[in-house]
């Protein structure tokens, strides 16, 4: 008699591993299509998490961790479901019945596995979206002057060139370098965008995911169109050929006419150095056999932000932000993990004044140069052309 019930139960065991394989096989499809779905459905936040700096892997870690938390806390169910029925056969039949503590932990461990497995693809596909083409039912930001009032993709913004690109090395430079002059631009009707090279990870304080999300509230006060980030590290911005080629597919699918830049001189490297790359990458970009099949394309004029410089460099113009400054100064306090309590930043000199106030200095400064309330100073390497002198602006005497 044990030995015909020795043979059933090992028949009876061989056939639900069989039967637990094809579970397996058919839950992992069902992981396949719920993790593309989900894919799917959230390709506006894939977008929007790449274009403010998040990396592939970051991407491709989230959804393998919701694939397997899905197919574990499935494996949860079973196995209580499981176990339940094993205790009514124990308690109500002469039958001996038992769960083995270790046919547990490989259940929920295969559980696991079968989560990460079947949702590899998912996460890659989702992992490797470009931001460019991703963002369905964007459209501009609150405060900014958009072109029309429906939903827009990041893909259909980029079909209308942007007038103003500036770039910057870290999140929070281009708002202290020309926040007043990107908003003066918006309320004149000019489709705007910033392009952080870094996510600012090296940072002493905060940490690149807090700045990522304060440059979207900042963008958002100065009504830029499109905020986008190189991936570029932090500490490491070089004038190498893979960088250029990084920025000279951003420069096509954009297509800007003015190209904002900081000055080619800086205490930061990365201020220095995304100076000489990002002027290099506009001339590049204009080269018809240069990278790939992208329509080549050249900005019009590339100009030179020299706001904080403490050496004796004129400014070519400075552009008048009398009305824009409270807002400038709304999207450089977005920056709270970065500028409370400090009274130094950037490429400001600390001179014992909250970090605030010396930022209004400096703007009353070159306001006055131009009288006018606030100003921001940019330096062109070339000459500036005047129409008719009789209608140059600022008194001489």
């Amino acid at each position: 008699m044990m030995t015909f019930w020795n043979d059933l139960t090992s028949v009876f065991f061989a056939v639900m591993v069989a039967l637990s394989g094809v579970g397996l096989l058919v839950g992992g499809v069902g992981v396949i299509g719920i993790m593309m779905i989900s894919v799917t459905e959230r390709t506006r936040e894939i977008g929007l998490r790449k274009a403010m700096g998040a990396r592939r892997r970051d991407l491709l870690w989230q959804f393998l961790v919701e694939a397997a938390t899905l197919t574990l806390l499935g494996g949860a169910i079973g196995m209580s479901l499981g176990g339940a029925i094993v205790w009514l056969v124990a308690s109500l039949t002469p039958v001996p019945a038992v769960v083995p503590t270790w046919s547990i932990f490989v259940a929920l461990l295969a559980s696991i596995f079968t989560g990460v497995g079947f949702g590899l693809y998912p996460a890659a596909r989702g992992a490797g979206l470009d931001p460019v083409e991703a963002l369905p039912g964007a459209g501009p930001p609150a405060g900014g002057r958009g072109h029309d009032s429906e939903p827009r993709s990041i893909a259909s913004m980029a079909d209308s060139p942007l007038d103003v690109l500036a770039v910057g090395p870290h999140p929070d430079d281009v708002e202290l370098l020309c926040g007043g002059t990107l908003a003066r631009c918006a309320d004149q009707g000019y489709r705007t965008g910033i392009l952080d090279l870094t996510r600012g990870e090296m940072g002493s304080r905060g940490s690149a995911e807090i700045r990522a999300a304060e440059g979207e509230k900042a963008a958002g006060i100065l009504g830029v169109t499109v905020r986008l980030n190189a991936g570029l590290p932090d500490a490491g911005v070089f004038n190498t050929t893979e960088n250029r080629e990084a920025l000279v597919k951003i420069l096509r699918t954009w297509r800007p006419r003015v190209v904002i830049l900081p000055f080619y001189r800086g205490r930061h490297p990365d201020h220095r150095l995304a100076a000489e790359l990002a002027r290099d990458a506009c001339f590049l970009s204009g080269l018809a056999r240069y990278g790939d099949d992208q329509q080549p394309h050249r900005p019009d004029k590339v100009i030179f932000s020299i706001s904080f410089r403490e050496d004796p460099v004129k400014p070519t113009f400075v552009v008048d932000i009398e009305q824009q400054f409270d807002r400038k100064m709304d999207a450089i306090r977005c920056y709270s993990s970065q500028f409370e309590g400090v009274v130094q930043a950037g490429e400001a000199f600390p001179t014992g004044q909250p970090f605030y106030d010396l930022v209004e200095v400096q703007n009353r400064h070159y306001g006055s140069l131009i009288r006018r309330g606030y100003g921001e100073p940019f330096l062109t390497d070339e000459t500036v052309v005047v129409e008719d002198i009789t209608r140059m602006s600022v008194p001489s005497v």
